[in-house]
Formats: C-alpha cells, structure tokens, sequence
C-alpha cells in the first residue's frame, strides 16, 4: 500500500521539512500507478499483477516474486498465480502458447498486454503501450523497458487465449489447444 503511507506522511509531516525526499523514494517504487494496462482482458490482468513486482531484486535461478527470480522465474510465478503452468526457461517459452509474430514480421501493434517477449536468452511480459515489465539482472531488478530495448528479440507467444474472444478466434479447428484451455475453464467455473 504504497499510495496510503505517502497519503497519510503528507498530512502528519506537513511541518517537518524533508518530506519532500520521502516523497520521490515512494513514487519510484509504486510503479504500477505509472502504467496505463488495460485489465479488461486476462492478459491485461496478468500484466499487472506482474507490475506490483517492478523494484523487487533479480536472483539467477530464483523463482519468488518477492525474495528474488530471473527472467523466466518472474514469467512462471506471474502466469502461475493464474493457473498456467509455464516452463522455468526463456528458451523453453518459445513454443508456449501461439505466435503472434517473431522477429522477421515483428510488429508492435499485434501484441498484447499478457503475450510472452522472447529474446536470446531472456524474456518478458508485454504490458501495453510498446514496453515489458521483466526480470533483467541484479543491478536493476524487476524493471519495465521498451519492448525493444534488446535487438535479439526472437518470438511474441500468447499464453491467454481471452474468454471472450474465443468464438472469433481463428485457432477453433485447433484441437489441441482448446483441450489445454478446457481444464482452465472448468477450474474457475465451478459448479453450483
């Protein structure tokens, strides 16, 4: 609750002179106010649930959103609080989901908030508006950066298959991957 303690330090700290300092140190690390992400699509929600974690420390191998992960650890324990279970391996995260474009018809416009960015041994989660929300190295930590920032990006993957596209969607005749998101739909939707 970051927005709360910065709410309640202006109102008792109005006569203490340096509460101006405080106030940058907490405007860098809520980060996810700063980002428009359009949360009416599942995707859009996996993106910022991903954003609540920007500022939290890079650990090669880790896979806590909180304590420390890398580039594939952040995308895994993201999706998985959603209930996908995705590989711990930027590599591996290739061949999830369905393409959206790769390198050579790469065009920012098709992706959505949610869709996996691989690069050559590194990946991140597309938010919105050309940037990704990702783990990137112990200096910095869980950051967001311009989609482009690295220029060995190599696939886009859509993990999410939104439920109210589904009817127009173009993958209907693919029987395989309407099985996998069958098991999703039966988990949330309980019975009564």
């Amino acid at each position: 609750g970051k927005k709360s303690d910065t709410s309640a330090s202006d109102s008792n700290t109005s006569t203490n002179g340096n509460s101006s300092s405080d106030k940058n140190n907490s405007s860098g690390s809520s980060n996810s106010t700063q980002y428009q992400v359009d949360t009416s699509t599942e995707g859009g929600k996996v993106a910022q649930y991903g954003l609540k974690f920007v500022g939290n420390p890079y650990v090669y191998g880790g896979s806590s959103l909180t304590k420390g992960c890398d580039c594939s650890g952040f995308v895994m324990k993201v999706y998985e609080h959603f209930g996908y279970s995705l590989p711990h391996s930027s590599s591996a995260m290739r061949s999830c989901g369905k393409k959206v474009c790769d390198k050579k018809d790469f065009d920012v416009s098709k992706l959505q908030a949610g869709d996996v960015v691989c690069y050559d041994g590194h990946v991140g989660l597309y938010i919105g508006n050309g940037k990704i929300v990702n783990a990137s190295n112990e200096r910095v930590g869980i950051i967001v950066y311009k989609v482009d920032y690295r220029k060995d990006l190599i696939t886009v993957r859509r993990i999410v298959t939104g439920k109210s596209d589904t009817k127009k969607d173009k993958t209907d005749h693919k029987k395989d991957s309407s099985t996998k998101t069958d098991k999703d739909k039966t988990e949330t939707k309980q019975p009564a």
